[in-house]
């Protein structure tokens, strides 16, 4: 008889902590895993005493790109291979590698000597300057808001290769009050903002996938309700099935609401620093990737908190509150 899949699995697991625990025993040993899934570890695997010290490697950045580019084309100046180092960004040292690779040899096979020209064009955005400039305001448009709110520092914001860009920050400690959960929606939906403040429409950036920004702010706006205890149903809790949850016409009204007045929040927040998205998001089209330092150096000059009075915030016209309450 075949032995079930998760048997088998859980006996490996088994077997593999065994040899961890032995190892840890071993005086002056060190033990170094690596993972592309870390999210599919068991975590028996990653407790305190076998594995100490996580760390995320993302793809490098226009900096490390250089390095490679350096290491590989030591006699080109320094001008050409950080402009080929921000050209790449979103592609992995190894993508790089390969591409140098084969257009050396592609090259040489024409007769004639690798230029400069070679690489451009293979590491050529492969969307278009309008593109660019939309998800550039996307992404600095949730860096202001993080700034202007306390949110946390921003660690970097990139433009990536295929039409997407990342804003990733470290989350300063908070106390889970419904202030600074609606904080965090502003923050997230904040993107959708500024391409709505200054290119007058929004496009489909903001949704897709279960990490997108629309699924984050209903993730945050149902638990609200049904799993913090700070929304319509008060001290209760409905369980984790947010398609379940939201199945409840009340509920759905709400959640939308709140999302709807996030983005007029930080549409309000843009609106007070348009000036700065806009001259932060051409700087960001230009090097494509801004480091922590950078990043700072712009959002010092943030006007923290909400717009002040007076000021306009984009044409998001939240719904009305259903009957028999408040929103909150």
């Amino acid at each position: 008889m075949r032995p079930h899949r998760k048997h088998t699995a859980a006996q490996v697991i088994s077997a593999f902590l065994a040899e961890m625990d032995s190892i840890a025993r071993e005086e002056g040993v060190i033990v170094i895993g690596t993972c592309n899934h870390p999210e599919l570890i068991d975590p028996a695997v990653l407790r305190a005493g076998r594995f100490d010290m996580k760390i995320a490697l993302p793809l490098p950045d226009a900096d490390a790109l250089f390095g490679v580019f350096r290491h590989c084309l030591p006699d080109w100046s320094e001008a050409i291979l950080r402009d080929l180092g921000s050209r790449a960004v979103g592609c992995s040292s190894a993508d790089v590698d390969a591409v140098i690779r084969q257009a050396r040899a592609a090259a040489r096979w024409a007769g004639r000597a690798l230029t400069p020209e070679d690489l451009r064009k293979v590491f050529a955005p492969p969307q278009g300057a309008a593109i660019d400039r939309r998800i550039a305001l996307h992404e600095c448009g949730h860096a202001i808001a993080c700034a202007a709110l306390g949110i946390g520092p921003v660690r970097r914001i990139l433009i990536e290769r295929e039409g997407s860009g990342m804003t990733m920050i470290d989350a300063a400690p908070k106390h889970g009050t419904l202030a600074d959960m609606r904080d965090r929606l502003a923050q997230i939906m904040a993107g959708r903002a500024a391409e709505r403040l200054v290119l007058g429409d929004i496009s489909a950036g903001a949704g897709g996938g279960p990490n997108s920004d629309l699924a984050l702010a209903t993730g945050i706006a149902t638990a609200i309700h049904t799993q913090f205890g700070l929304g319509l149903h008060g001290p209760a809790w409905l369980g984790e099935n947010d398609i379940q949850n939201l199945r409840d016409p009340a509920l759905r009204a709400r959640v939308q609401r709140q999302i709807e007045e996030a983005e007029l929040r930080a549409g309000g927040i843009l609106a007070a620093n348009r000036p700065l998205l806009e001259e932060m998001a051409d700087a960001l089209m230009l090097c494509r990737d801004m480091d922590a330092g950078e990043a700072n150096d712009w959002l010092e000059r943030v006007r923290k908190g909400d717009a002040p009075e007076g000021v306009a915030a984009p044409g998001v016209v939240a719904t009305t509150a259903p009957e028999g309450g408040a929103l909150e």
